[in-house]
């Protein structure tokens, strides 16, 4: 995301787990709903802050978390969160947010 200010997550034509690494989020940043999204597709998404940190995320409207609020990045310059997810349907794509894993 160094020079985006949205990012979108294209799923695998095939079924199984699809793991998009190095996302450094360089300014505020949306990560729009992914394309091509099948039922049980999954992954994880390394979202990294960068030097300055404090950067944030808002997501597309497919995405759907635990009680119905998006969470929060750990906003420490250079803090690593981990976003897996799981596609329920092409519109539907439930996430989870491992916040402040370190490296």
């Amino acid at each position: 995301m160094a020079e985006k200010s949205s990012s979108k997550t294209e799923s695998s034509s095939g079924d199984g787990v699809r793991v998009v690494n190095g996302l450094t989020l360089t300014t505020n940043a949306e990560l729009a709903n992914p394309t091509n999204a099948k039922a049980g597709q999954a992954g994880s998404i390394y979202i990294t802050q960068d030097a300055t940190g404090g950067r944030t995320l808002i997501f597309g409207t497919n995405w759907q978390f635990a009680g119905g609020t998006a969470p929060v990045l750990s906003t420490a310059p250079g803090a690593v969160d981990i976003l897996n997810y799981k596609a329920r349907s092409p519109t539907v794509i439930v996430g989870q947010l491992l916040k402040g894993v370190q490296a």
